[in-house]
This record gives structure tokens, sequence and C-alpha cells, in this order.
């Protein structure tokens, strides 16, 4: 693993800089924006040896989604509202529908 500048999280400036690539390219490579398959491969590579993991917060704020799921249950111990909890947390069958 090559260490980052200022030894913080590894940043798409680090990536860019490992990868010999511009930012917009690792922006591009990274949310598969389009980019030529030796890019991102390199981009990908790099992103890898720096141990890159894409920011969930900041990807929300950018696309303002959260991905999450509230819940406000009067009673918690209702065994129809424990239910339905598990039921909203199961992994998706192929009847789901993405919204």
């Amino acid at each position: 693993m090559s260490p980052v500048p200022g030894g913080g999280q590894p940043t798409i400036v680090s990536i860019a800089r490992q990868a010999g690539v511009s930012i917009a390219s690792v922006s591009r490579a990274l949310n598969g924006l389009g980019a030529r398959r030796e890019t991102v491969e390199r981009v990908e590579r790099a992103a890898s040896e720096l141990g890159y993991v894409p920011n969930a917060v900041a990807r929300s704020l950018k696309d303002g989604r959260t991905r999450q799921l509230t819940f406000a249950l009067p009673d918690i111990g209702n065994p129809a509202y424990v239910a339905m909890v598990r039921a909203s947390t199961a992994p998706p069958t192929e009847n789901t529908r993405s919204t």
C-alpha cells in the first residue's frame, strides 16, 4: 500500500496522483461515467493499492439520498411491528422493485 500524503484517508486526488491521471478521470472511472478501459483499470488499481473506500455520507450529500429507512413504532414489542421491520431488512428478491 502506498502512503497517502498527510497520512489521511485516500481521496480522488491521491488516487489521481497514484494512477497518473486527472482528478476528473478518477471521478468518471469511479462513478462509471465513461472512461477508457485502460484508465478505469489504472484508477481501480490505484484505489485498491491506497485502500480507497467511498464515503457514504459524502455520496448521500451529493445525490440527496441516504438509502436509509426510518421507523417510528408505538410498540417495538408488538410482534406485527417486529415482523414488518424484519421483512424490510430482508435481502431483495427478484420481485423487489427499486424506486
